[in-house]
């Protein structure tokens, strides 16, 4: 069963060009960091019945190509979130499901209604810079993401986060590694995913719209993503 661990921290924008030349992640680095544009598309139907079933479905344009990504429900706690990820390759910029073969996934997705029903709820546009960090005790893929939610075109949210990325290893080390970060730089845990955040603001605009439950009560209701 695919797993994604990563370890989700706030970072000011200012604080940006002390990251870049910290002595830590020059010490660390193999090779050099590569930085590229990142459109990540949300799918869901409306009343967001894959939200209410623990998953989310995601297709991102990235480095010329399109890609489908569906997480489960995890867990999340000290910016440390937990949960499996499927990712494929896809050849044009929407959903396959031909994509899915897991056969819990199949449940879900071989409903034809669903299907018929999703539609893009959020967009994230963000530029990514990508370190591969060797620390000794594993591999660590350290992203910074900086950009924009949005929806219907419309901005919402700015995006400026750091992720830590287990590859290889104790998760422990990505604790490590932050804290050391932390002595110098002011990065706080982020427990809220950008799923997560464009969710709420999805619910925030439908309620401006209509008399469905307020953001609130469904938020509180979902499982992690």
């Amino acid at each position: 069963m695919p797993s994604e661990i990563e370890l989700k921290l706030r970072i000011a924008a200012g604080d940006i060009p002390r990251l870049r030349r910290h002595r830590l992640v020059r010490q660390h680095c193999i090779g050099r960091p590569v930085t590229r544009k990142l459109t990540s598309i949300y799918y869901d139907t409306p009343q967001l019945d894959l939200v209410k079933a623990g998953v989310s479905l995601r297709v991102r344009r990235m480095s010329g190509g399109w890609f489908q990504s569906i997480k489960t429900a995890g867990k999340a706690r000290d910016g440390l979130h937990d949960r499996q990820e499927w990712e494929d390759l896809l050849h044009r910029g929407a959903p396959d499901f031909a994509k899915i073969t897991d056969p819990w996934l199949r449940t879900i997705f071989d409903d034809a209604d669903l299907r018929a029903a999703l539609r893009p709820i959020f967009t994230t546009a963000v530029k990514r810079t990508e370190w591969q960090l060797d620390t000794g005790r594993g591999h660590i893929e350290m992203a910074l993401d900086v950009g924009h939610l949005l929806i219907e075109d419309q901005a919402l949210a700015d995006i400026c986060e750091v992720e830590l990325e287990l590859k290889h290893g104790d998760a422990d080390q990505l604790f490590t590694f932050a804290q050391q970060l932390q002595e110098t730089i002011a990065l706080h845990a982020e427990n809220t995913s950008k799923a997560e955040l464009g969710y709420a603001f999805y619910l925030q605009v439908r309620a401006k719209n209509s008399d469905d439950e307020s953001p609130a009560s469904v938020i509180q209701t979902k499982k992690r993503l």
